[in-house]
Protein backbone atom coordinates (compact mmCIF):
# COMPACT_ATOMS: atom_id res chain seq x y z
CA UNK A 1 0.00 0.00 0.00
CA UNK A 2 0.85 3.48 -0.49
CA UNK A 3 2.42 5.26 2.57
CA UNK A 4 -0.36 7.48 4.47
CA UNK A 5 1.81 10.52 3.96
CA UNK A 6 1.54 9.84 0.26
CA UNK A 7 -2.34 9.32 0.14
CA UNK A 8 -3.29 12.33 2.19
CA UNK A 9 -0.71 14.52 -0.17
CA UNK A 10 -2.75 13.55 -3.24
CA UNK A 11 -6.09 14.44 -1.56
CA UNK A 12 -4.74 17.62 -0.77
CA UNK A 13 -3.80 18.22 -4.01
CA UNK A 14 -7.39 16.89 -5.45
CA UNK A 15 -8.97 19.14 -3.25
CA UNK A 16 -6.76 22.28 -2.94
CA UNK A 17 -5.62 24.45 -0.34
CA UNK A 18 -8.69 27.15 -0.96
CA UNK A 19 -11.53 26.03 0.88
CA UNK A 20 -13.04 29.33 -0.95
CA UNK A 21 -12.46 27.91 -4.59
CA UNK A 22 -14.26 24.93 -5.76
CA UNK A 23 -11.77 22.30 -6.96
CA UNK A 24 -11.81 20.91 -10.73
CA UNK A 25 -14.61 18.79 -11.29
CA UNK A 26 -12.55 16.10 -12.42
CA UNK A 27 -10.55 16.44 -9.03
CA UNK A 28 -14.01 16.01 -6.58
CA UNK A 29 -14.99 12.61 -8.84
CA UNK A 30 -10.83 11.56 -8.49
CA UNK A 31 -11.18 12.37 -4.65
CA UNK A 32 -14.68 9.96 -4.39
CA UNK A 33 -13.36 7.08 -5.79
CA UNK A 34 -10.18 7.78 -4.00
CA UNK A 35 -12.42 7.57 -0.75
CA UNK A 36 -14.65 4.69 -2.41
CA UNK A 37 -11.34 2.72 -2.51
CA UNK A 38 -9.46 3.25 0.19
CA UNK A 39 -11.69 5.34 2.74
CA UNK A 40 -11.69 2.16 4.98
CA UNK A 41 -8.29 1.76 5.82
CA UNK A 42 -8.08 5.20 6.22
CA UNK A 43 -10.53 5.49 9.14
CA UNK A 44 -8.43 2.82 10.78
CA UNK A 45 -5.49 5.02 12.12
CA UNK A 46 -6.73 7.11 14.78
CA UNK A 47 -4.25 9.81 13.09
CA UNK A 48 -5.45 9.50 9.80
CA UNK A 49 -9.14 9.25 10.63
CA UNK A 50 -8.43 12.75 12.65
CA UNK A 51 -6.74 14.34 8.91
CA UNK A 52 -9.99 12.60 6.99
CA UNK A 53 -12.45 14.34 9.39
CA UNK A 54 -10.83 17.59 7.60
CA UNK A 55 -11.23 16.53 4.29
CA UNK A 56 -15.14 15.02 4.64
CA UNK A 57 -15.64 18.66 6.29
CA UNK A 58 -14.63 20.05 2.98
CA UNK A 59 -16.77 17.20 0.99
CA UNK A 60 -19.38 18.41 3.09
CA UNK A 61 -19.75 22.05 2.06
CA UNK A 62 -19.21 20.59 -1.53
CA UNK A 63 -22.48 18.23 -1.01
CA UNK A 64 -24.35 21.72 -0.84
CA UNK A 65 -22.14 23.98 -3.50
CA UNK A 66 -24.07 25.32 -6.10
CA UNK A 67 -20.76 25.53 -8.38
CA UNK A 68 -20.70 21.66 -8.83
CA UNK A 69 -22.64 19.86 -11.25
CA UNK A 70 -25.56 18.04 -9.31
CA UNK A 71 -24.09 14.34 -10.44
CA UNK A 72 -21.31 15.71 -8.51
CA UNK A 73 -23.09 16.83 -5.44
CA UNK A 74 -24.72 13.34 -5.66
CA UNK A 75 -21.21 11.36 -5.60
CA UNK A 76 -19.72 13.68 -2.75
CA UNK A 77 -23.14 13.02 -0.77
CA UNK A 78 -22.47 9.10 -1.39
CA UNK A 79 -19.27 8.88 0.06
CA UNK A 80 -20.31 11.23 3.26
CA UNK A 81 -23.56 8.50 3.32
CA UNK A 82 -20.80 5.55 3.11
CA UNK A 83 -18.46 6.93 5.55
CA UNK A 84 -21.29 7.91 7.95
CA UNK A 85 -22.47 4.14 7.48
CA UNK A 86 -19.08 2.55 8.68
CA UNK A 87 -17.52 1.66 5.21
CA UNK A 88 -20.62 -0.37 4.43
CA UNK A 89 -22.39 0.45 1.06
CA UNK A 90 -26.20 0.35 1.18
CA UNK A 91 -26.27 -1.89 -1.94
CA UNK A 92 -24.15 -4.67 -3.01
CA UNK A 93 -21.67 -4.02 -5.79
CA UNK A 94 -23.04 -5.69 -8.92
CA UNK A 95 -20.37 -7.71 -10.29
CA UNK A 96 -20.14 -9.91 -13.24
CA UNK A 97 -20.90 -13.50 -13.56
CA UNK A 98 -18.44 -15.41 -15.25
CA UNK A 99 -19.46 -18.42 -18.28
CA UNK A 100 -19.85 -21.15 -15.79
CA UNK A 101 -22.63 -19.52 -13.49
CA UNK A 102 -24.10 -18.76 -17.02
CA UNK A 103 -24.93 -22.21 -18.32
Amino acid sequence: MVPEKIVHHIVQELLGHDNKVCPAEENVEATCQFFNTIGKQLDESPRSRHINDVYFGQLKELSSNPQLAPRLRFIVQDVLDLRMNNWIPRREEVRLLSCQFLI
